[in-house]
């Protein structure tokens, strides 16, 4: 049983970036699990569109976004949340001048992603 635990330990590990630390005095067979997930970096900042993100300065985003790690959102007020490195949901959502949004990025490089992000939004973003 012990081996069998040690294998599935190290399967998981080497198959995933995420971090498991293991709980020593837990034994199986309890309702408790062995594991517990610590999650990476998660930031958040606010944004306003300077202008209409449509095709040209959307593909820009996504570049933008694509470069970093992290997994990266905008969330907007109705709570709804996009992920920023697909063109076709950002396009789809259709983000105008003056909307407001929230930059989410969960990773290691997550500050960075969000401190890019927002600086593209809010003047780097072609005004018509």
């Amino acid at each position: 049983m012990k081996k069998l635990f040690l294998t599935a330990l190290l399967i998981a590990v080497m198959s995933s970036s995420t971090v498991f630390a293991a709980d020593t005095n837990l034994t199986f067979g309890t309702t408790q699990t062995p594991f517990v997930y610590h999650a990476g970096q998660r930031c958040e900042a606010k944004a306003t569109f300077v202008s209409d993100l449509d095709a040209r300065p959307g593909a820009v985003f996504v570049q933008k976004a694509k470069r970093f790690k992290s997994n990266i959102y905008l969330e907007t007020s109705d709570g709804s949340r996009v992920n920023a490195k697909s063109i076709m949901m950002l396009l789809a959502k259709g983000f105008r001048p003056g909307m407001e949004v929230t930059i989410i990025a969960e990773g290691a490089d997550a500050q960075q992603a969000v401190d890019t992000l927002k600086e593209f939004i809010e003047a780097v973003c072609p005004e018509r």
